[in-house]
């Protein structure tokens, strides 16, 4: 991602401005630190004043320089969200030309209150760019760029003190080196306007604001709005940490080096050198670990870690003095120290920005400046003081570990919850256009796919792929019509797909396990006339009888069927030069709240429904994912849920291409002894299936198998408990159970590593509003209904052909029985449908089920209900265990305290559960069956 960042036209800009106004602020500063310690009052020129009167003089030179972020601050966040943030920013750097050349004419005389003047102004404009430097970051990024986004700018500003740094130490020694410090203030003044002048306009975030002239009230009355909620005056008081202690040690460290080891300015500008870019690495790694995401735990840790190692510089450096043995020490605790600060950093402002609203956010910024200032400021005034009594640098530094060491606990007790609310603007467009923008964040030539028979792609080649397969697939049918896609998991589905949505046809998943007669309904509810599939497909899948079936349609109107091997010969030189030229740019101009694909329910409890999804509703879905699971770019999905399925196509498809999430697919997640291998070879992260599919995995796999892995997500069905031991404890992995229906986009809810317990399907996810409505002989629960982003547009049935059913006032009815405890985690009880009524009493079959799963947990067992003339319903329970019988599941069932009405009537041992090509339980099939016994005479 750094790589394309620092060549993106939204980033790079920005990018080399702040590094140059940076450079400048820093070089100045440090050039006048150099010049007060060792010219005009340093080596006795003035008489010999003591090294403690330098060291004061030096504090107040970063007072100076801060003093304009306290008072400024707010002006300048308000600036930012009321005009054009590129334009303020043009003119900034304009009015910094002139301030350049008073610094050089301050350089040129040598002159210290000159350059404290120039310094005051150069802290002036950084205190009005501030706000737009940090806050014209979301508006030109995704949130999941700003950690890195972040890292690199904090990386460079303090690179830019390197600069400033060497400029000042090593240059000041040359015989003309006035005259090239002040042409350096200059040129990297002009060169900042230069890049200003090519950052990207971004609107006006609040054009009707008013701007507050009482520098004073703005300030306060910033600040006041900054503690509204207390994650953002949590981050911003941790964030002025940060600024605190590294300004208070950079300002400190050249007297340090001087007293302690007895070294020159050259030894003293090394160690800044080395501060400086301890800092760039501890960014980095900071946006490293926090994987793009709002993590604020690396901000604790680094600022422990921090307090940990001044106390050492401290215990070394105490009481000594030209003492030159200990330089490999101190410059390794500096080292150690400054990269602690940039894991402190970079988590906390990346929050920031991501949790601030857009048309607040530069104020925000400047308030988080304000407050950094005044600790800054604070800090400063103490030091001078602390400084004037003669007080020890060491020492200084000493009591800094310690208030570093108990504000880390404060963080610790205080951590405020990183869930955040999905972003509106991430989800106001289609899929296809996500893609895109996720091909210019990270990078057209990063690997986007892997499947087993083409190997990788990228997203160049998957989105060259998109714009020929749609405009040579345009022909069939017209805009808006939906487009039947028979494929397995593969490459190339991806890019059909994708193609199918940039021409603005309506992919529709057709589930080839289904058979015939199923799909030929979901053809006609969705008026689907043509279906593109593989040759290669269909004769390894052996489907030869599926297709004779859809081409035989009773229905009059016969279904196309168009195969891509045949498209693929047609393409030609004139295509894929119209693909070149076509680029990101989608053929068709379609609307976020369009529908984005048709998936169609299980058919585990009859025919099958179209479910129409917008593509707001799968940005929404993922988007809520995002904020509960942490994943980055450095992770992979193995993902084996077929692309009919609803989980498979948005978490197996559209979550890693936005994400930037590398994803392999395999077609077939029948293959339990191939899977686990593959997984091992691919170096996959994250696995996601039912539980039927997983525990076939776990028992095939080696434990080496399963090492990459960090998450393991199952969902669709329950899982069992023989099935999380079983991942537990052969690898060490804590299995994710969720929770979510086809309609829903699909994940509702989910546990976390973080926050999970047993036995339930996890928290909600983010903004989905839920109820739950009363059942009729259930005392506990109720009927979970849901609203919000990502729930479908509606079905499409059989009897109204193309025609989308709207949910009442947008809310869908789950058809599940749920509790939800006082924590928020819910817990299935059971679909509505899969109740039996014995004598009065509603009893969940899915309670049966997974009784059955934990007496025989290698076997697969259902239960279903069938009429009863006596008690009104009973149960038979249908199991693949060969030695099952009713005795024992009786005595396992009073040994677990469950009621003796959830002990089935009568055990059938069957070859083999009817299941579905999704991996769920087949609940028609198994009640056809339970129903034929009764036809047959065959139930006792």
């Amino acid at each position: 991602m750094i790589r394309s960042l620092l060549t993106a036209r939204r980033f790079a800009p920005l990018f080399w401005c702040q590094f140059f106004a940076a450079f400048n602020d820093n070089f100045l500063k440090n050039a006048l630190l150099f010049l007060i310690l060792w010219g005009a009052i340093g080596a006795g020129n003035h008489g010999g004043e003591p090294p403690h009167a330098a060291n004061a003089l030096i504090t107040l030179a970063g007072a100076i320089f801060i003093l304009p972020f306290f008072l400024l601050s707010a002006i300048g966040g308000e600036m930012a969200d009321r005009y054009d943030k590129a334009r303020l920013c043009q003119r900034i750097k304009l009015v910094e030309i002139a301030v350049a050349v008073l610094a050089v004419v301050g350089f040129l005389l040598q002159s210290i209150p000159i350059l404290f003047v120039a310094l005051f102004a150069f802290g002036t404009l950084s205190a009005l760019f501030g706000p737009v430097k940090y806050g014209i970051l979301p508006d030109q990024l995704q949130a999941e760029a700003l950690p890195t986004a972040n890292a690199l700018v904090e990386g460079a500003t303090f690179l830019a003190i390197i600069g400033g740094t060497a400029a000042g130490g090593f240059v000041s020694t040359l015989p003309h080196g006035r005259l090239v410090l002040a042409g350096t203030v200059l040129v990297f003044a002009l060169a900042s306007w230069a890049c200003a002048r090519l950052i990207p306009q971004t609107g006006e975030a609040a054009p009707d604001l008013r701007i507050e002239r009482n520098i004073f009230a703005s300030t306060f009355s910033l600040v006041a709005h900054l503690r509204d909620e207390r994650r953002i005056w949590w981050v911003a008081l941790a964030n002025a940490w940060f600024w605190l202690v590294g300004a208070i040690a950079l300002g400190l460290l050249p007297g340090l080096i001087k007293l302690s080891l007895g070294a020159d300015r050259q030894t003293a500008t090394l160690a800044l050198l080395l501060f400086c870019v301890g800092i760039a690495v501890g960014s980095l790694l900071a946006a490293r670990l926090t994987g793009g995401r709002a993590k604020l735990m690396p901000s604790v840790i680094g600022t422990a870690l921090v307090g940990v190692f001044l106390l050492d510089l401290a215990r070394v450096t105490l009481g000594v003095k030209d003492h030159p043995n200990l330089t490999a020490h101190v410059f390794t605790d500096l080292v150690l120290i400054s990269i602690s600060g940039g894991l402190l950093a970079v988590p906390t402002f990346a929050a920031l920005q991501a949790w601030a609203k857009p048309d607040h956010r530069a104020r925000i910024v400047a308030g988080a400046n304000v407050i950094g200032a005044g600790a800054m400021a604070i800090g400063a005034i103490l030091t001078a003081a602390l400084l004037g009594t003669g007080l020890a640098v060491p020492v200084i530094f000493g009591l800094l570990g310690i208030a570093c060491l108990l504000v880390a606990v404060w963080m610790l007790a205080t951590l405020p919850s990183t869930l955040t609310q999905p972003k509106e603007a991430a989800m106001d467009m289609t899929v296809f256009e996500a893609t895109a923008r996720a091909a210019r964040i990270h990078g057209k030539n990063r690997v986007a796919a892997e499947d087993a028979t083409s190997g990788t792609i990228t997203y160049k080649r998957l989105l060259l792929g998109a714009a020929i397969l749609g405009r040579k697939l345009s022909p069939l049918s017209a805009p808006g019509e939906a487009v039947g896609v028979l494929m397995p998991n593969a490459n190339a589905t991806m890019a059909l797909v994708l193609g199918l949505i940039s021409s603005g046809r309506v992919p529709t998943m057709l589930n080839f396990t289904a058979g015939a007669a199923n799909l030929l309904h979901a053809c006609k509810a969705a008026k689907v006339r043509s279906i593109v599939t593989s040759r290669a497909f269909i004769q390894k899948g052996e489907l030869e009888k599926l297709i004779q079936g859809l081409e035989a349609s009773p229905d009059g109107e016969q279904l196309r069927i168009v195969y891509l091997e045949d498209v693929r010969k047609q393409i030609g030189t004139v295509d894929k030069l119209r693909g070149l030229l076509q680029g990101n740019r989608p053929m068709a101009k379609r609307r976020a709240d369009d529908t984005a694909a048709i998936v169609f329910t299980s058919g585990s409890e009859g025919v099958p429904k179209g479910v129409a999804i917008s593509h707001r509703n799968m940005l929404a879905n993922i988007a809520q994912v995002a904020t509960v699971i942490e994943f980055n770019s450095s992770d992979k999905i193995f993902n084996v849920l077929p692309m009919f399925h609803s989980f498979g196509l948005t978490a197996g498809v559209v979550l890693p291409l936005y994400y930037g999430v590398q994803v392999f697919q395999y077609p077939s997640p029948l293959h339990y002894k191939t899977i686990p291998d593959l997984i091992r070879k691919t170096g996959a992260t994250a696995l996601i299936g039912t539980d039927t599919f997983l525990a076939g995995y776990a028992r095939q796999a080696k434990p080496d198998d399963f090492r990459t892995l960090r998450y393991v997500v199952a969902g669709a069905e329950p899982v069992k408990a023989a099935t999380r031991a079983l991942y537990q404890d052969k690898f060490g992995i804590q299995l994710l159970e969720g929770y979510g229906v086809t309609e829903t986009g699909p994940v509702l809810a989910l546990n976390t590593p973080t926050f999970s317990r047993i036995g339930t399907v996890g928290q909600m996810l983010p903004d989905i509003e839920m109820r739950l409505d009363p059942v009729p002989g259930i005392a506990e629960g109720g009927r979970l209904v849901v609203r919000g982003p990502n729930i479908m547009l509606g079905y499409l049935r059989v009897d109204a052909p193309g025609v989308i059913e709207p949910l009442p006032e947008g809310w869908h009815d789950t058809g599940d029985i749920v509790t939800i405890d006082a924590d928020g985690y819910i817990t299935i009880k059971g679909r509505a449908k899969r109740f039996a009524k014995l004598g009065g009493e509603m009893i969940s079959l899915q309670v049966v089920d997974m009784l059955a799963a934990e007496l025989w947990p290698e076997a697969v067992s259902v239960a279903a209900a069938i009429p009863d003339a006596r008690k009104g319903e009973r149960i038979i329970l249908f199991t693949e265990q060969v030695d099952a019988d009713r005795a024992s599941f009786l005595t396992f069932a009073r040994a677990q305290g469950a009621t003796e009405l959830t002990v089935p009537a009568e055990i059938r041992v069957i070859a083999a559960v009817p299941v579905l090509g999704s991996g769920k339980v087949d609940f028609a099939g198994v009640q056809r069956l339970a129903l034929s016994t009764v036809a047959s005479g065959q139930a006792a």
